[in-house]
Parts: C-alpha cells; structure tokens; sequence
C-alpha cells in the first residue's frame, strides 16, 4: 500500500463486512489466513475488487466473506493523493 503505508507500519482496523465499505476505503481481506490491505475499487452483490495504491493492475475479485475490516486512516494530504490516484488509474 504504498506510499500510504510503508512494510511495517502499524495501522488501525476496524471489523468492517462489505455492505459497510465504499470505493477507496482501505480495506483488509483475510485470504486463507494471509491478510491484505488494499484500497476498495469496486463491489458486486457477490464480490469486492481491490488494488494496491502502487499496483497496475486489479486483484482478483473475492468474494463478500473474504472482506474483514477496514483501516482507519487519518485525513491527511498524501491520504488523500492516494486515494485519488488509485480510483482513478486506469
């Protein structure tokens, strides 16, 4: 997740389930006992897609039970340049 997060940082999360997150929320999947952080690009009635800030391409979709939390990230400019260029990339 960056530049938001360095490896290794520390951040806060909230249990969060699909219906309670939005496109560009930081959310956390728990993908067979692995967790992952990546922004929220969009969601089905089935499955949420998601993307590193810094990847060029999507994840694979997962579906709704994969979806654990979300990271609560402070109002801050370079949240905000992130979450901007993420969405937007195509």
């Amino acid at each position: 997740m960056r530049p938001l997060f360095a490896p290794g940082d520390h951040v806060h999360i909230t249990p969060a389930r699909a219906a309670d997150v939005q496109p560009g929320d930081v959310v956390v999947l728990d993908l067979d006992g692995q967790l992952l952080l990546h922004r929220l690009i969009y969601k089905t009635t089935a499955e949420v897609v998601t993307r590193g800030d810094d990847a060029p391409a999507h994840d694979p979709p997962q579906p709704h039970a994969a979806l654990i939390g979300r990271v609560v990230v402070a109002p801050a400019p370079l949240a905000l340049h992130a979450a901007i260029r993420a969405l937007f990339r195509r």
